[in-house]
């Protein structure tokens, strides 16, 4: 895991983007403008070895969940403080040779789980 520390800068650009109907005909071209953050001076934190590859991170109630590639354990709960693992989580079924990802949900306090095998969102916790 990194943890990044510098200075966001905000960048906007102006683009076309091209609508067409359900027969795949341009009707109209509708102006668009695209932001992004961009971080600079980028210094290396933190680090923690991953031993598989990690497909989503999230963050939560202070602790750091990585979602990564395994059949069982998939998920690694770390405390936010030192960084020490504290648990491993298995999600049955969840196939490690697809491409998964993970986000938080505070409101529910749970994980959402992209499930790409099954097409679908498992929600854990």
């Amino acid at each position: 895991m990194l943890t990044a520390i510098g200075a966001l800068e905000k960048i906007n650009f102006r683009s076309t983007v091209t609508a067409v109907d359900k027969n795949q005909t341009c009707f109209s071209r509708l102006p668009f403008i695209h932001s992004m953050m961009l971080m600079t001076d980028v210094k290396l934190h933190t680090s923690i070895e991953a031993p598989d590859p990690v497909y989503g991170l999230a963050v939560m109630d202070k602790k750091f969940y990585v979602l990564r590639k395994r059949q069982s354990d998939q998920i690694y709960v770390y405390d936010t403080k030192d960084y020490r693992l504290q648990h491993t989580v298995s999600v049955a079924g969840l196939n490690p040779h697809c491409y998964n990802d993970m986000t938080e949900c505070k409101a529910e306090k749970c994980l959402f789980l992209s499930d790409f095998d099954a097409k679908c969102i498992r929600k854990v916790f």
